[in-house]
């Protein structure tokens, strides 16, 4: 048999990630850019591979329609089968996630050692808005709409995006869910 040296090297690390129980991906991460979320009003703009606290994800870019961006780190060879929703914290206005602390914005880092060793998929939103503080209480006074998205469906709808998400790129669903978050993270929940 004649294997190519690159082959081998990817073989072997996917039977490694396989021998530690650990969940590949169904699908390339850039090919997620091609995944069809009109049914849900959600488009994913970008994904693209990189490395953080030593572990690759796919890290997923998007918006929900109306105004809702969200990002997402899928394990590439560590997932176990979790995925971890952080929320906000004050009236949020970033959609960026941690792999440091669990509800993303509280101020009180608890490790996590899950989440720290890349083993779940984890995605946030921005509740809406893109915002360059979370003190921005005036943005929507005056539109119903967006008021609606932050208070009511934001989460519901990336909770919906992620669920398509994770079945396209892991080829299941998530075996359990969880959400974390503080001060807003609470009204979130």
């Amino acid at each position: 048999m004649t294997v190519v040296a690159g082959a081998s090297a990817a073989m072997t690390a996917g039977a490694s990630a396989a021998e530690s129980g650990a969940i590949l991906p169904a699908m390339a991460c850039d090919a997620l850019t091609k995944l069809d979320l009109t049914h849900l009003d959600a488009r994913i703009a970008s994904g693209e591979t990189v490395t953080r606290d030593g572990h690759a994800f796919c890290d997923v870019k998007g918006s929900i329609s109306p105004v809702t961006q969200f990002e997402a780190l899928l394990p590439t060879s560590s997932w176990r089968g979790d995925y971890l929703q952080q929320g906000c914290g004050g009236l949020c206005g970033k959609a960026d996630v941690s792999l440091d602390d669990p509800s993303r914005t509280s101020g009180y880092r608890a490790p996590y050692a899950p989440l720290k060793n890349g083993e779940m998929v984890v995605a946030a939103d921005d509740q809406g808005h893109e915002a360059p503080n979370n003190g921005d209480a005036l943005r929507a006074r005056d539109d119903l709409r967006l008021r609606a998205v932050f208070g009511y469906s934001s989460e519901h709808q990336l909770t919906r995006t992620m669920r398509a998400v994770i079945r396209a790129f892991c080829g299941r669903k998530a075996a359990f869910s969880y959400f974390s978050g503080v001060s807003d993270g609470g009204h979130e929940a």
